[in-house]
């Protein structure tokens, strides 16, 4: 197998140097400090934890060479990359939990010939439920009403507006609204 970063013969997707340099990227390694209700690293004690306080967590930011690689897999549609992902936010993903993929836009999934969301999700050997859809009109839909208890929104990018919009559909349905789980976090999040 060939690294998907460098290039170099690896056992996995990544080899270890290239693991190495996006650990450094990661939340887990940036802020040492956790949070003593649920242990996910939290930026500042200033601040209140990002899981407690809004239910989003997020593996990086947007930027270096994770940014390179969702890039890649994304608009590049190199699939390859799914499994090099899956095996950086195995560790990172709430254990026990359902994942509810947020699915890429018309435009992506037409482009692409597959949705990049759904793809990861499915590759990271997370258990999924398939309740999100995309209409004609490219807006989110709830499809489904039977949401398991313990599940999170799964997405690569997140961002605002796409969060907002997924909460209401489960507001409006009187729905638990369930947490988020995001590869990175857009350049436009601030640590609130």
């Amino acid at each position: 197998m060939i690294c998907v970063q460098c290039g170099n013969l690896s056992d996995k997707p990544l080899c270890p140097r290239c693991l190495r340099e996006i650990d450094k990227e990661t939340f887990i390694s940036r802020f040492l400090q956790r949070c003593p209700t649920c242990g996910r690293p939290r930026w500042d004690f200033s601040y209140p934890c990002w899981w407690c306080s809004e239910h989003v967590a997020a593996y990086g930011r947007d930027g270096g060479i994770l940014a390179s690689l969702l890039g890649r897999y994304v608009y590049g549609r190199e699939k390859k990359i799914a499994a090099a992902f899956a095996q950086m936010i195995r560790r990172d993903l709430p254990k026990g939990s359902v994942c509810i993929p947020v699915p890429s836009s018309r435009s992506i999934v037409r482009r692409n010939g597959f949705d990049p969301v759904l793809h990861m999700a499915r590759t990271s050997s997370v258990p999924v439920f398939e309740a999100l859809s995309r209409d004609r009109h490219d807006e989110l839909v709830l499809r489904r009403y039977d949401i398991p208890s313990d599940c999170f929104l799964f997405m690569l990018r997140y961002t605002d507006e796409t969060v907002r919009e997924c909460r209401l559909l489960f507001a409006n349905r009187r729905l638990g609204v369930p947490s988020v789980y995001a590869i990175v976090l857009a350049p436009s999040v601030v640590f609130r």
